[in-house]
């Protein structure tokens, strides 16, 4: 396997004190000038990024008892057993090639994988379904002292009750199973062959343990000429809104929507005139991400609205970078701004409204 501490170092933001799956892709795999990463193992990229925290973040079965390591590879045992000279002092991106023996093949393309606005069990049956198609997925769970303590002999499946902590780990789902009457996923660790069954663990499957099927799942596409039909999302977060008048005239009026989407992608829109829904006219765009909801600012006055209460309808397109589209729309009863008689219409509102009022794929750049 690819050595993820190596990959990890190269967007420095987070995640193990590293990075993110989505952000590893987006800024460092994917516009690569190279076929291929480093394979990790002790030859050539051994896995030393477990180490650079605390080194009592990795579980020693032994208890602290370094003898019972002899003669493993050094990089294989816990950190408390790994002399603090040979762990990584700071964070940094190897972009050499690695050598004709070290090399693993960079995918054609890495997806997030869809759990927005899906039902528990679809959530399940979606990341089945990339592990059956091109095999093992990128997958994280929150972490308990419960789950660092866990007896894995006698209880073979992770079922654990207390709460997880607010940061999650990031381990390599393989498949699944069902165990004594238990559905499981069976995951593979990056904390040495003592973790659990040489390195492997079940993790109960079905019912969002420690958040293990609601996000952060990445699936690698190994092939060219792959295809992915997830129908993009947005959802409405919010709504405000902000004006200005001079006496009993209104000068500005807006209205500003956040919006999450997901993939990542540029959003659209397009709003309706006052007292007329089946007008639109073209509103401004914003580039969205998971983690970062679009804002989009809406011209009212220039619509007529702020003297009489209206109905704003809100038309969304949302486009991920792979040209996957997806239509939405939001409706939002706009209140009259209390005291105004008139509108000041200027130059804008009459930029505003020129060659945008047959709507939807109008000067849409």
């Amino acid at each position: 396997m690819p050595d993820p501490g190596q990959l990890s170092q190269c967007t420095f933001d987070g995640g193990c004190n590293g990075g993110c799956f989505w952000k590893i892709w987006e800024g460092h795999l994917r516009d690569l000038d190279r076929d291929e990463t480093v394979v990790m193992g002790q030859k050539c990229s051994p896995y030393n990024l477990k180490c650079w925290n605390d080194p009592t973040e990795v579980v020693d079965a032994t208890g602290g008892e370094c003898a019972a390591y002899k003669g493993w590879e050094l990089w294989h045992k816990p950190c408390s057993c790994i002399p603090s000279d040979k762990r990584p002092e700071n964070l940094w991106c190897d972009t050499a090639n690695p050598s004709k023996s070290c090399g693993f093949p960079i995918p054609a393309a890495v997806f997030r994988v869809q759990t927005y606005k899906l039902s528990p069990a679809n959530r399940v049956l979606n990341i089945q379904r990339h592990i059956h198609e091109y095999g093992p997925v990128y997958i994280c769970h929150g972490v308990s002292d419960e789950f660092q303590l866990w007896d894995w002999k006698k209880h073979p499946v992770f079922t654990g009750k207390e709460e997880a902590g607010q940061y999650g780990h990031a381990v390599v789902a393989v498949g699944w199973g069902k165990h004594d009457g238990t559905d499981h996923w069976l995951l593979r660790n990056s904390w040495g062959d003592d973790f659990a069954d040489k390195g492997y663990y079940m993790f109960q499957r079905g019912i969002d343990l420690h958040g293990i099927e609601s996000d952060n799942i990445a699936a690698p596409f190994p092939v060219e000429g792959y295809q992915e039909a997830t129908q993009p999302e947005c959802e409405f977060l919010k709504g405000e809104r902000l004006w200005d008048v001079d006496g009993t005239e209104l000068v500005s009026y807006y209205w500003y929507g956040t919006f999450k989407c997901e993939p990542q992608g540029v959003l659209w829109s397009w709003l309706s005139a006052f007292g007329d829904p089946k007008k639109k006219v073209k509103g401004e765009n914003d580039w969205a991400m998971p983690d970062k909801p679009a804002r989009i600012k809406f011209d009212l006055h220039c619509q007529g609205f702020g003297l009489k209460e209206g109905d704003l309808k809100i038309t969304l397109k949302f486009e991920d970078r792979f040209l996957n589209i997806g239509d939405f729309s939001h409706d939002v009863t706009i209140p009259a701004i209390p005291g105004v008689k008139t509108i000041r219409y200027d130059y804008n509102c009459e930029y505003k409204n020129m060659d945008f009022e047959t709507g939807y794929g109008d000067n849409m750049m």
